[in-house]
């Protein structure tokens, strides 16, 4: 990128370690090959884990394209991305486990993110040592809030417990104060600008010759759904008609 000319590029999926959900909701995802995710500020190195499987998936909002994101895209060592981060960016990390984790990077080398049910604040090269991560500010499309607010979101749920399914969920929640994020029991707070959330979205998912398109009644269902079957051991879109 730019005259990085001489990086290599690593492939992985999103996923994450929360429980899943099976069942169909109406929220709409779509799938395309190409993210705007912050290129001028990706970085690039060696190749990933060798089991990873790649997913090109879009989501789709009543009809509206609302994420898309081409997953033969190149991530980075924790330790070479940091010093290109500013406050509010939003990281995704690719655990030893080879699982997903998003955080939201708050400045000084710290991020505030989702673990086991409860917010917490870390440090960022100490999270994941050694890891791969890389920027996915750009993964959905809707507008991110003034970093300022982005950090109160962030740092007023720290030791609380989650209002969300994955990281995925409240990294963005956090981005975009929108309640679509949230699990279903807390939706009708008012968590978002806008009280009025779509009940159809569809997820439009492909890896290598396989493609599944699967309709949901929430984004979080949705996002819970995909994020199951990208763990290693639910590899392949077979898993999807579990």
């Amino acid at each position: 990128m730019g005259n990085q000319a001489t990086k290599t590029y690593g492939q992985v999926s999103t996923f994450d370690d929360s429980k899943g959900d099976n069942n169909d909701s109406n929220l709409t995802f779509v799938f395309h090959t190409t993210e705007d995710d912050c290129t001028d500020r990706v970085v690039h190195d060696n190749n990933l884990a060798e089991n990873f499987t790649t997913y090109t998936y879009t989501i789709l909002q009543e009809n509206e394209v609302i994420a898309q994101r081409n997953d033969s895209e190149d991530h980075r060592n924790i330790t070479q991305l940091i010093p290109l981060l500013n406050a509010g960016d939003i990281v995704e990390f690719i655990t030893k486990d080879n699982e997903s984790h998003w955080v939201v990077y708050v400045g000084s080398n710290s991020c505030i993110h989702l673990k086991s049910d409860k917010v917490l604040k870390s440090e960022m090269d100490s999270l994941h040592k050694d890891c791969w991560a890389k920027l996915v500010n750009n993964v959905y499309v809707f507008k991110p809030l003034p970093v300022v607010q982005l950090l109160q979101n962030a740092e007023s749920q720290i030791g609380k417990v989650s209002m969300w399914c994955n990281s995925e969920c409240f990294a963005m929640w956090c981005r975009t104060g929108k309640a679509e994020f949230t699990t279903e029991t807390v939706r009708n707070l008012d968590l978002s600008p806008s009280k009025q959330i779509a009940t159809n979205y569809r997820l439009k998912l492909k890896t290598g010759t396989e493609e599944l398109t699967k309709n949901f009644s929430s984004l979080s269902k949705l996002v819970e759904f995909r994020k199951k079957m990208e763990l290693p051991y639910n590899r392949g879109l077979n898993a999807l008609s579990l």
